[in-house]
């Protein structure tokens, strides 16, 4: 799920790299992204992470709807 959710934001800017590739490089991004906010001195210095996590589950949704309606109504094969 994190390859085609990389390739959507940024269209080819992987395409020399492995699936395997992509998923290491999104990973690798999103810890960056994420551990300062896991070091943070107290509770009350969280108030505002809650904004981010239900924002990052939308746009998570959004693209999934995105991508299940470009292909609404298409055959495709199930492997």
């Amino acid at each position: 799920l994190l390859a085609p959710t990389a390739e959507l934001i940024a269209p080819g800017a992987f395409e020399s790299m492995s699936q395997e590739g992509v998923r290491r490089v999104v990973v690798t991004m999103a810890a960056l992204l994420l551990s300062p906010m896991c070091y943070k001195g107290n509770l009350s210095a969280l108030r505002f992470l809650c904004f981010a996590s239900v924002s990052s589950v939308l746009l998570v949704g959004c693209l999934l709807g995105y991508r299940a309606l470009s292909v609404a109504g298409k055959e495709h094969e199930i492997s």
